[in-house]
């Protein structure tokens, strides 16, 4: 689900457009960034290139594990997309954060 493939197999129906698309910002500021540390002049060291990615890893490693946590509510729940609403903003906000931090990376 999450990860580079974050969501493969259209699961629209149950997370929602918008958290597709929160999904797919991650995914091209991760792309930005990764494009950003490639062509970095100077040239970026091991040092640098892991203090810069930390965060993000981070962050992403965050809306992964909420993306476990609203999967689990929405299977408990008899697979009922209304009885897991706060699991679902919880994951908006991870993805959200996980995509503020790449952003951060680049700019700081």
């Amino acid at each position: 689900m999450l990860g580079n493939g974050l969501f493969v197999g259209g699961p629209s129906n149950i997370v929602g457009n918008d958290v597709v698309e929160l999904a797919a910002q991650y995914m091209a500021e991760h792309a930005r960034f990764e494009l950003w540390i490639g062509t970095h002049e100077p040239p970026l060291g091991f040092r640098q290139q892991f203090e810069r990615g930390r965060a993000s890893s981070e962050a992403m490693l965050a809306a992964y594990e909420t993306w476990v946590e609203f999967e689990t509510a929405y299977q408990a729940s008899g697979r009922k997309v209304g009885r897991v609403r706060d699991e679902r903003e919880r994951l908006k906000a991870a993805l959200r954060r996980a995509t503020d931090a790449l952003v951060r990376a680049r700019i700081e």
